[in-house]
């Protein structure tokens, strides 16, 4: 049976450091002896990803908890062992009304330069140890490919 409140799924999570670490503990423990099956667990996380991630996102979300937490006349509390501090997140500037010759010249100096990077990334990528050797035709020197690293998993994606 479903709780009442969805509120009620949240405030059973573990809140601290070591409540996470804990619960953690247990979960894999419980997941190495069967008790739950490896791709419920991978299907629920990515639940969780997303919902905790819509969570945060959700402008009316934030305005809510803002309007508790400026409640506090203090820069920085705490509630329950766990630290809030009032901050300015996501600063971002825009250059582009400044007006400095200066900045534009170098701004697309940069895009240049970004996309010629790019460009020979790419070549690059194409080369492999199998190719005859390659060299560069400016300077001669002899080119290898890339040294490519990855990790295997799976990607879950939710539907609807």
């Amino acid at each position: 049976m479903l709780p009442e409140k969805t509120s009620s799924y949240i405030t059973v999570l573990p809140a601290t450091r070591s409540e996470i670490f804990d619960f953690v503990e247990r979960f894999r423990s419980e997941m190495a002896s069967g008790y739950i099956e490896a791709t419920k667990v991978a299907i629920q996380l990515k639940a969780m990803e997303e919902l905790i991630k819509t969570l945060r996102a959700d402008k009316q979300i934030r305005e809510i908890i803002m309007d508790e937490v400026d409640k506090y006349t203090e820069k920085q509390f705490e509630i329950q062992g766990t630290t809030f501090e009032k901050a300015e997140t996501g600063v971002r500037y825009d250059f582009s009304n400044c007006g400095s010759s200066k900045w534009g010249r170098l701004k697309k100096e940069k895009e240049k330069i970004d996309n010629e990077l790019k460009e020979e990334e790419d070549f690059l990528k194409k080369l492999s140890f199998t190719d005859n050797i390659i060299a560069d035709e400016e300077t001669g020197e002899i080119l290898n490919p890339p040294v490519r690293s990855s990790n295997t998993y799976v990607r879950i994606t939710l539907k609807k």
